[in-house]
């Protein structure tokens, strides 16, 4: 509506600046959790992770899971901040 009266509404720099940033965020999340997974037995982690008394062993399946994921959503957010960059 507002192109049709002669304004420019350019968008997708902002829009894809936003998307890469919080796709970042959810990576270093990720990673983060992954690495904690992997390391902490879960006996040792906090309850709302879903600490397991008596278990002494990480959860490497999860943890694994969770790094697969991190590097996806880097991606994702590498490939998103590149393309609204090109513009």
């Amino acid at each position: 509506m507002l192109a049709s009266r002669g304004y420019s509404v350019e968008t997708d720099g902002v829009v894809g600046g936003v998307v890469s940033r919080v796709l970042a965020a959810l990576a270093l999340a990720a990673f983060a959790l992954g690495v904690i997974y992997l390391a902490v037995a879960c006996e040792s982690l906090p309850s709302f992770l879903g600490a397991v008394p008596g278990d002494t062993h990480p959860r490497t399946p999860l943890g694994v899971a969770l790094l697969i994921a991190a590097v996806v959503f880097a991606a994702a957010a590498y490939a998103s901040r590149r393309r609204s960059t090109e513009t």
